[in-house]
This record gives structure tokens, C-alpha cells and sequence, in this order.
């Protein structure tokens, strides 16, 4: 049991905690204003698939990924405070 806890804990790389500030931040622009928080995260996406189309790799994947999790589980707060009539999201 121990050993899958400490195994859940690390991190896959040291910038995991870098991309999931992004996901944070993408899920509160997309509160601010929804177009401008997924448009974030496009661009994230399209810079990691060039990133891994010219290293080889598929890490960057992994990294939008990382990100993009963040954002669902942000952005899903907001949606509910939007539903409770606590905060108002500008959809357009």
C-alpha cells in the first residue's frame, strides 16, 4: 500500500507541476470567458504536437494531458458556482 502511494506521488517530470498551474489557468480564463480559456489550451496543444513532432517523442501528449485534467476538474467548480448563481461565465 505504501509503495503505490509513494509511486502516485511522484511526478513523471518536474514540469508536471508547471502544466498543471496552466490547466489551473486556462479553467479560470475559461470562467472569465470561455472561448479565450479553450483557445489557451488549443494553442498548448498545437505547441506540444510541434514539440514532439520535432523531438521524436510523445511526451508532449502526456503534457497537454496533464494540463487539460487540471482544467476539467477547474473549470467543473466554475460551471457549478455558475449553476448555483454564485459567479457568471461569459460564454461569447
Amino acid at each position: 500500500m505504501i509503495d503505490k502511494l509513494h509511486a502516485w506521488i511522484e511526478l513523471r517530470k518536474k514540469s508536471v507541476i508547471a502544466h498543471w498551474l496552466y490547466g489551473l489557468l486556462c479553467g479560470i480564463v475559461a470562467g472569465l470567458y470561455f472561448p479565450a480559456g479553450i483557445a489557451l489550451l488549443v494553442i498548448f496543444g498545437g505547441m506540444e504536437l510541434w514539440n514532439d513532432y520535432c523531438k521524436g517523442t510523445r511526451e508532449g501528449c502526456d503534457d497537454w494531458w496533464d494540463a487539460f485534467a487540471v482544467f476539467c476538474g477547474a473549470f467543473s467548480v466554475i460551471v457549478i458556482l455558475h449553476l448555483a448563481g454564485a459567479v457568471s461565465i461569459r460564454w461569447c
